[in-house]
């Protein structure tokens, strides 16, 4: 699918979308970095773009991307999230065992927020915090969107990352692999 780039809010840093799934995502320039935005809305109108969080150094390569989206439930931090309406929706906890969540995982949570709030959903990067105890290895959805280093063994398998240190994971959310 091809972007119409005078309806895009940002500048694009290539001339091209990519579609995975229902997901579609677009590279776009947020003063001198270059990061990943999920398209939110495409109509015949126009394109909107969820909000591009970049908290990398300015002229770096961004240690992590992220976008806000409404929280439909309560929600707590570092919890994988899915769209509760192919990506249109709100965020949920994604669950391994809810098939028809496979193609609507989004990221994970940076922290924790009440329903009906902006909640900020990391989708790609690095994220390090002191209380995780990984090992070096994949890193799985489960379920209530729990990270685990257990690949599950019913609904669908999503690696969303590997652990690069036992305080550090690289997200990289993998496309699903159905079970049942």
């Amino acid at each position: 699918m091809a972007c119409p780039q005078d309806k895009i809010k940002y500048k694009l840093c290539t001339n091209e979308c990519t579609a995975e799934s229902c997901r579609d995502t677009v590279k776009v320039s947020v003063g001198t970095d270059c990061v990943k935005a999920k398209i939110t809305s495409l109509d015949s109108i126009k394109v909107s773009i969820c909000e591009v969080v970049n908290v990398g150094s300015s002229g770096s390569t961004p240690e992590r991307t992220a976008f806000t989206m409404i929280a439909e439930t309560n929600l707590n931090g570092l919890r994988v999230v899915a769209s509760s309406d192919n990506f249109i929706g709100q965020a949920v906890y994604a669950d391994h065992n809810d098939i028809s969540q496979s193609t609507k995982v989004l990221g994970i949570t940076r922290g924790a927020v009440l329903a009906g709030n902006s909640v900020e959903v990391i989708d790609g990067g690095s994220i390090n915090d002191p209380s995780w105890i990984w090992t070096d290895g994949p890193i799985f959805l489960g379920a209530n969107g729990l990270l685990t280093q257990t690949a599950p063994s019913v609904g669908f398998v999503m690696m969303v990352g590997k652990a690069v240190s036992a305080t550090r994971i690289s997200l990289n959310i993998d496309r699903p692999i159905i079970l049942n």
